[in-house]
């Protein structure tokens, strides 16, 4: 078989110990590139971050970002996919947010609107997903209900991802069968303390479509890799669908094939054995 797409999700996947790309995925990446194979990040951040890891590994391929709610061919700066929330979908988000007092960011392509009634716990939790002013995403805080939403109005049609946060899990299983009891928006566990929320009909499975459409290749030809809830989709419609040896059980159940651990470079283990035929 003679892949020629192989989307690799970011954190849990790509990266190995402390957020580090392993070299041996790197080495990997760089071989397949150059034999001519689409190396696509399809990730759960947002889209200035997934342009930062590709030129990290040094692709120009297009990336899948916010968790597929963006499909863009950055190098050319074509925007394949786009999708937003509407007005309806985040007045439902800060309804809810409000009465499970979640601390919440919203995001865009380059930006992140956080937001929290109890004070700095919003800053501190976006410490703790690991970004830095190195990723070049700007931080707007709001204390209040009534200045975010008037952020969220100035911003809107710009809105493609949302992260709820809460020290309490009860309080997240009551936000999450609200909003998939009451609403068409896309739902996904993040971890044991978040949630994250896309627009109606957005996952990376969806845009791995959307994308294969746009290089006129057939699906058969792909290959997907992640290891969270947020990847289930994509590697259920992958030619060929991996999942971490570190993945959770959900996806392992859909996927044809399971790697390597992503500090054990799994990404290389499938590169080499179906792409390079270094395993055979």
């Amino acid at each position: 078989m003679s892949y020629k797409v192989i989307c690799i999700d970011v954190d849990g996947t790509l990266l190995g110990e402390s957020g580090i790309i392993p070299e041996e995925n790197i080495l990997a990446i760089e071989q397949a590139y150059k034999k001519g194979v689409q190396v696509v990040i399809s990730t759960g951040r947002i889209y200035s971050n997934a342009v930062q890891i590709a030129k990290r590994i040094q692709v120009k391929s297009p990336v899948i970002a916010a968790n597929g709610a963006v499909v863009k061919d950055w190098y050319n700066g074509k925007t394949i996919f786009h999708a937003s929330f509407t007005r309806g979908e985040y007045e439902k988000l800060l309804e809810l947010l409000s009465k499970y007092k979640l601390v919440a960011h919203f995001y865009t392509m380059d930006r992140v609107i956080a937001y929290s009634a109890i004070g700095s716990i919003a800053a501190l939790v976006y410490k703790m997903k690991n970004y830095s002013k190195s990723n070049k995403i700007y931080v707007d805080s709001y204390l209040t209900l009534k200045s975010l939403r008037k952020k969220l109005i100035d911003l809107e049609g710009h809105i493609v991802k949302c992260v709820l946060y809460s020290i309490d899990k009860e309080n997240l299983r009551g936000f999450r069968k609200e909003i998939e009891d009451n609403s068409d928006m896309s739902v996904f566990g993040a971890g044991s303390y978040s949630i994250e929320i896309g627009p109606k009909g957005v996952s990376k499975g969806n845009s791995v479509k959307i994308l294969s459409n746009y290089l006129s290749i057939n699906i058969d030809d792909v290959i997907c890799i992640g290891d969270n809830e947020n990847d289930i989709e994509m590697v259920k419609y992958a030619g060929l669908g991996v999942a971490m040896g570190n993945g959770v059980d959900s996806l392992k159940e859909v996927a044809d094939y399971v790697t390597d651990t992503n500090i054990n470079s799994g990404v290389a283990n499938v590169i080499n054995k179906f792409i390079l035929a270094k395993n055979p």
